[in-house]
Order: structure tokens, then C-alpha cells, then sequence
């Protein structure tokens, strides 16, 4: 079912956003975004991505049917703000990771546009994937993204190492 979303599934609407469905043409601005520190720093793989490795991830992207990835994209300046996915979506379970959140520029930070995107993609996967449960990993001490998943209703379930495991379950719509 996701493969068939992944192909045919062009934007996801919110008020100030909206999420596209990332294109071959994106990865390598993708790239230089997850290369900066202040950014990969917060990954669980936290080294330099190259052109080789970023290419090699877009072909087997292509071949998952259990990853959506998507651009965020600022309507009204109509241009990229940064990432958002749902991935090892797994339908038969129910559940989904959400994660690859990235707002790249500083001066995108600190606006909303995270958690508009973040609401708009839970809200979208409540509605048309036949999810219960969402998760995620974030490393303990990303405060402004712990912050964000608590004020989205995501629950801590655990840590390990420099993470923490958080879950969000279904609410009416899902």
C-alpha cells in the first residue's frame, strides 16, 4: 500500500506548509542539509554523508514500500524549510517511526513550522494509513525536539544510550 502512495502521492496541505513527496532532485540539498553539523549532530549516524553514500540511499528510498520521506515547503515563499518521515511503517503491526525532522535554516527555527509539519504528517498518516501507534527515537538531550514530540502528545517508553524512545497512539480520527 505505501509503495503505491509513495508513487502517487504528490503534497500533503497544512496552513503555512506543505510536505512533497521528496523527488531525486532534492537529495542533494538533503545531503548538504544533513551535513552541517548543528544538524547531524542529533543522528543516529552522525558523519559525513558523500555524494556516493546519498545516491546509494536515494536507490534503495525508491525500492522501500515502508518509507515515506517528504520536503517541507514554505507555501508562501515557495521553497524547501526542511525534512519529515514516516518510516519501517509496517501495516500489518499498525505503527510507523516518524523522525528525519529537519528545519534547516536557523531562521526557520523557533517559528512553528516544525510542529505544523509534524501535526500535519500524524494527522494525514491517522487518516489514510491504518496505523495505531507512532514512535520514535530522539537523543536525550535535543530539548527543543523532546519538547516538541511532548507538546505533539508523544509519551516517553524507554531510553537506551543517548536516546529516548517515545510513542503516540491513535487518537479518534485513527
Amino acid at each position: 500500500m505505501t509503495a503505491e502512495i509513495k508513487n502517487t502521492l504528490l503534497e500533503i496541505p497544512g496552513e503555512r506548509i506543505s510536505l512533497r513527496a521528496l523527488r531525486h532532485g532534492d537529495i542533494e540539498l538533503i545531503r548538504q542539509w544533513r551535513n552541517q553539523e548543528h544538524i547531524r549532530k542529533w543522528f543516529k549516524f552522525s558523519g559525513i554523508i558523500s555524494e556516493a553514500q546519498q545516491q546509494q540511499w536515494w536507490e534503495g528510498y525508491r525500492q522501500q514500500d515502508n518509507d515515506l520521506m517528504f520536503i517541507i515547503w514554505h507555501k508562501e515563499q515557495a521553497r524547501p524549510l526542511g525534512t519529515i518521515a514516516l518510516y519501517h511503517i509496517d501495516l500489518q503491526a499498525g505503527s510507523a517511526e516518524f523522525g528525519r525532522l529537519i528545519i534547516a535554516a536557523a531562521g526557520d527555527r523557533s517559528q512553528g513550522f516544525a510542529k505544523e509539519a509534524s501535526m500535519t504528517l500524524i494527522d494525514w498518516a491517522w487518516r489514510h494509513l491504518p496505523l495505531r501507534k507512532i514512535f520514535l527515537e530522539v537523543r536525550h538531550n535535543n530539548i527543543a525536539a523532546v519538547n516538541l514530540y511532548k507538546s505533539l502528545g508523544f509519551m516517553e517508553t524507554g531510553r537506551r544510550d543517548d536516546f529516548i524512545t517515545m510513542a503516540l497512539t491513535a487518537g479518534p480520527q485513527g
